[in-house]
């Protein structure tokens, strides 16, 4: 293998972004994430965020294969197609935690765009973006 591959490879960009987060902004991910997952336990527990469907069971059965009625009658024209990705499955508990670890992200990356130096300050502005009331609603 070349040099100029090897500086190239997923494992070597990988290296790249982990040595350059500092540890306050690793600080900063791992409280305003784990504080978010401890803040919406119950939504992931207990099935609070559930689409259309949960209550069936984890997997989205529609009338027809090809084509959903009531969802295209409600406007959800992209339905038949995502759901076909998806594989039909249900399950909201990922998609909160997805959704809190992109939040978090979000937040290191505000931090570092305002160049933020105070630990303390960083952690406030990464736990205000994950627990915002319009991330709860």
């Amino acid at each position: 293998m070349k040099i100029a591959e090897m500086e190239k490879s997923p494992m070597k960009i990988i290296d790249n972004v982990y040595k350059s987060i500092s540890k306050q902004e690793w600080m900063t991910f791992k409280i305003s994430f784990l504080g978010s997952i401890l803040m919406y336990l119950a939504f992931i527990t207990q099935w609070l965020a559930n689409p259309d469907g949960v209550w069936v069971g984890l997997v989205y059965k529609p009338i027809h294969k090809w084509w959903y009625s009531w969802d295209t009658s409600l406007g959800r024209f992209g339905v038949t197609w995502w759901e076909m990705i998806k594989g039909y499955v249900i399950f909201p508990a990922a998609s909160v935690i997805l959704t809190l670890f992109l939040l978090s992200v979000i937040a290191v990356m505000l931090i570092r765009l305002f160049s933020c130096t105070n630990q303390l300050v960083c952690i406030i502005i990464g736990l205000l973006v994950v627990l915002s009331p319009t991330v709860v609603n």
